[in-house]
């Protein structure tokens, strides 16, 4: 055999053996660059989560056609994005992802109702890796992203942890006595206040409970709008509370030692053990990233009281980030989350001139109680969004000069409007600028013009939280 055919017969050897060996590379190349991230979406109700979360989705799974949808989500931008879609739920119960955009989508199109337990939703999304070190290991990449979203209220639960019965109602009693609560709290106070009637403990609890979950709801309703309640699922129970009612059936007392005392001290413990830490132990210390929506423009409406209220809300989520190594949660659950973005939903009801105030006012009421050494550096961020765009920037005349302000249809009227929507003050604001008059927030309609499960949805700055949760994933 002369040495040409020799070197064609090893040549034709070879090929498919370098060709398997170059697919089998790039495979693992593939495998090495592919990743998970979990992010979870939380907020009070009311907050928007439930339409931003599916907006997010509805733009991520038409970005690749459509990359301005996305314009500062740096794999659309860079036209990098080479397929994204749905993947079956696997640990939660399905986020309702279709009857959301439905609701958005009909004529005329309708908010859907709040979402009120843990779900989840999971994108794959294929992508062309950027680096020269990426590339070089594989043409493409995946990111399977979960987003998971569960209520703001299940958070405020937290503090509860630190706390045995009796600091914990001492601490509650304390605050329903303040205005505006006192006058919410009047019934429930009066019998927690009274001498013991002769019923049954388990009766009393009973009884006692009923006022207090009123209480708290009538804190959370309008015009109040308060935003701090505790515990958060006597509001939002869950699955778990809706199958033992008895979870939620204790309420904070004054200092005793009665038969009355001790089942609701029992009761308060069971709650804390049977809900509140498998939640932080089997979901919370799983997420990657966290996304808290807060609505800060209904606490401003709602005066200064609600606003301070709101102030209370959030140092109580940020409680869970603000000590490090020594915080409660990293001790008891070794939380792993390394990114947090709070951001100030229902951007859209505000002018552009105002975005700028509205995050520096998120911001210092965040600040106000310290840092965070929890997080590293460039770890924790304040944003604004808008889930929905509802209004577009027009102008008036106020004393013949030109004012910014909105056109929108405003939440029960049936045409447009063009109104003046109030400023965020530039300074952390003062009971004067309630007297004054300076908040007057409305309400929008979601827009019939758009077209979301076709043109995607038309929001503010969903890309640029977008980004900051795991646009770092995709180098």
């Amino acid at each position: 055999m002369d040495r040409k055919t020799a070197a064609d017969r090893f040549g034709r050897w070879v090929a498919p053996v370098a060709a398997e060996a170059g697919r089998q590379f790039r495979r693992a190349g593939e495998a090495v660059l592919s990743q998970t991230i979990r992010v979870a979406v939380t907020g009070l109700a009311r907050s928007g989560k439930t339409v931003l979360t599916a907006a997010l989705v509805q733009n991520l799974l038409l970005a690749r056609e459509r990359p301005t949808l996305l314009p500062f989500f740096a794999p659309a931008h860079e036209r990098r994005l080479l397929g994204v879609e749905r993947l079956p739920t696997r640990l939660r119960t399905s986020f309702p992802f279709d009857m959301v955009m439905n609701c958005l989508s009909a004529d005329p199109p309708v908010w859907p109702p709040s979402t009120s337990g843990i779900s989840e939703l999971r994108l794959a999304i294929e992508y062309r890796p950027r680096g020269i070190g990426a590339r070089l290991l594989a043409d493409r990449a995946a990111v399977t992203f979960v987003l998971i979203d569960y209520p703001g209220e299940w958070l405020l639960d937290l503090p509860m942890l630190e706390r045995g019965y009796e600091a914990w109602s001492a601490e509650t009693l304390g605050l329903a006595r303040t205005p505006p609560r006192d006058a919410l709290a009047r019934p429930f106070l009066s019998a927690a206040e009274a001498p013991l009637a002769n019923a049954p403990a388990e009766a009393e609890a009973e009884r006692l409970s009923a006022l207090y979950t009123e209480y708290l709801r009538a804190c959370r309703a309008n015009p109040v709008n308060l935003s701090f309640v505790q515990p958060g699922r006597f509001l939002l129970p869950g699955r778990e509370a809706e199958a033992d009612p008895r979870l939620l059936r204790f309420a904070p007392l004054p200092p005793g030692s009665t038969r009355l005392h001790a089942l609701m001290a029992e009761r308060f413990e069971r709650y804390k053990r049977v809900l509140v830490e498998p939640f932080f132990r089997d979901h919370f210390r799983r997420f990657d990233r966290q996304l808290v929506l807060v609505d800060l423009l209904s606490a401003l409406d709602s005066g200064y009281e609600a606003f301070r209220d709101a102030e209370r809300a959030m140092n109580a989520v940020l409680s869970v980030y603000r000590y490090g190594r020594t915080g409660l949660i990293r001790q008891l659950f070794g939380a792993r989350i390394d990114k947090v973005l709070f951001a100030a939903t229902k951007a859209d009801h505000i002018t552009p001139n105002q975005y700028n105030n509205l995050r520096a006012l998120l911001e210092a009421m965040a600040m106000r109680e310290g840092r965070f050494p929890g997080l590293e550096e460039g770890a924790l961020a304040f944003g604004l969004v808008a889930a929905l765009k509802c209004t577009e920037p027009a102008m008036l005349r106020f004393q013949g000069r030109p004012v910014e302000a909105l056109r929108g249809v405003p939440v029960g009227a049936e045409e447009e409007q063009v109104l003046y929507p109030g400023e965020i003050p530039a300074h952390y604001p003062t009971p004067a600028d309630w007297r004054e008059g300076r908040f007057r927030f409305v309400d929008f309609l979601p827009p019939r013009r758009s077209d979301p499960l076709r043109q995607g949805v038309r929001g503010i700055y969903l890309d640029k939280a977008l980004d900051f949760l795991i646009g770092d994933r995709f180098r």
